[in-house]
């Protein structure tokens, strides 16, 4: 199509809804605008340049589709800046969702402040959101957005300018020293789903000023809880709540004492994991650590994600091995993902004191499957550790409490290896191979498949 065949089917196709043409369906507006929006992103020069022809009265989703397809374009500066300005000034600036994302999408190049006015008056001035729609009932689907406010957050037009200008002060500077104004404003929004997305905008600052982007990060909370269940909130604590502890402590205080199950858990974790390193965060990470089910999880999340690399290796594991029997499943079983940051090592002595626990707990019915890969990758476990893993896995199995399901059948298969490998490496000691020989039968009495092949492995 030529451009003028463009604006004449603009002009044709003015309306959204579609009509039946016998037994085909004309489309409107919305379809025509996605076969735009596909052209522009092809030949992103030309269309800015129709854009620029196409009437104010034209249908709002062509601006848009044009407006979307520049986005990541590369477009001059001089271009794109007319394009933002006809856009921009289009009747009840019915824009704003997608231009301050096509206008940061161009930060590499040194953007004028006309543009960057722009997007600081949809973040701040844009009537959209007019109320907090996650928080009301859509009908059968539950709440809109799904009760979460950072989803809202995000699809309207304040929060998408802000996540936008998130982006610029990543790249430079320069737009930190321009928005760094506008973010004062930002932080008291009325919108908790559009502070949501003002809290990425001061984790990014955090690159430039960090008390100033911690000043306006408490300012931003101060607001109901439900914000502190965002996780760019929990993003921005995580850059901060080691090196700057004392200064964010009152929200990991509010996170901890939330009636918001989300809040309760993103807190533990960023409490627990600022005490891997800052002991001044260990009295507060104590009360995640024994706190309610929510926030022993978020412990034991960042617990066995760490126990490799957290700088108090000791810390760590003591507290980890306290949740190996803590009286909610899902918490043992989270504490016992240790294993998954282990596997590669091949080696288990620097962590032997977690090993030994873990095997007498009662996460290890619940983890035994991915605890035997551990132990079958590691080339430093000793026999008699071998063999006390395989006779606990046989209690665990005749256990009236044990509670191993599938954990159980997938495990077995490794167990008969293991069984065996301990006989070989017993050569010096005839008792634990006495007791080995003994375990397998056990093995073959419980039913654990897999011991057949093993033996013919052995045998050869």
């Amino acid at each position: 199509m030529t451009d003028d065949q463009w604006l004449s089917a603009i002009d044709k196709y003015a309306d959204d809804e579609s009509e039946r043409l016998g037994d085909r369906i004309r489309g409107g507006a919305i379809e025509l605008s996605r076969a735009l929006e596909k052209q522009t992103k092809a030949q992103p020069e030309r269309f800015a340049r129709l854009m620029l022809a196409l009437p104010d009265d034209a249908n709002e989703h062509y601006f848009e589709a044009i407006v979307r397809g520049l986005e990541n374009a590369g477009l001059a500066t001089d271009l794109l800046g007319q394009v933002v300005e006809y856009a921009h000034n289009c009747p009840n600036r019915p824009h704003g969702r997608w231009l301050p994302r096509t206008i940061a999408s161009h930060g590499d190049q040194d953007l004028p402040h006309t543009m960057l006015d722009v997007i600081a008056w949809y973040a701040t001035q844009d009537p959209d959101p007019a109320e907090e729609l996650w928080r009301k009932d859509a009908g059968a689907n539950g709440p809109y957005y799904g009760g979460d406010p950072h989803f809202h957050g995000i699809n309207s037009v304040r929060g998408s300018a802000a996540s936008a200008i998130a982006d610029l002060i990543a790249k430079d500077s320069r737009y930190w020293e321009y928005f760094a104004p506008v973010l004062e404003s930002m932080v008291t929004d009325p919108s908790l789903a559009v502070r949501s997305c003002v809290a990425e905008t001061c984790t990014q600052a955090l690159r430039h000023d960090r008390s100033k982007a911690i000043a306006l990060f408490l300012r931003l909370c101060e607001a109901e809880e439900e914000l502190l269940a965002s996780p760019m909130v929990e993003n921005f604590l995580y850059y901060t709540a080691d090196t700057e502890y004392a200064q964010v402590r009152p929200i990991l205080e509010r996170m901890l004492a939330s009636s918001i199950a989300r809040a309760r858990q993103g807190g533990a974790r960023q409490t627990v994991l600022a005490a891997l390193s800052n002991e001044n965060a260990r009295p507060l990470a104590e009360t995640a650590i024994h706190g309610d089910t929510e926030s022993r999880k978020g412990a034991a999340e960042v617990l066995s994600r760490n126990l490799r690399t957290a700088p108090d290796r000791v810390y760590c594991e003591g507290s980890l091995i306290g949740l190996f029997n803590d009286l909610d499943q899902e918490v043992r079983r989270t504490a016992g993902h240790w294993t998954w940051t282990t596997k590669d090592e091949h080696r288990i002595e620097s962590a032997l004191p977690v090993v030994k626990a873990f095997i007498e707990s009662r996460a290890f019915s619940e983890n035994a499957d991915s605890f035997f890969d551990v132990i079958e990758e590691a080339v430093d476990v000793p026999p008699d550790l071998l063999f006390r893993v395989g006779q606990r896995f046989i209690e665990t199995v005749e256990s009236a409490t044990g509670d191993t399901g599938h954990s159980s059948a997938l495990a077995a298969q490794g167990l008969s290896n293991l069984i065996l490998r301990a006989y070989r490496q017993a050569e010096q000691d005839s008792d634990l191979r006495r007791r080995c020989l003994d375990l397998f039968d056990q093995l073959l009495e419980a039913g654990g498949y897999g011991a057949d092949k093993a033996i013919e492995t052995f045998e050869r």
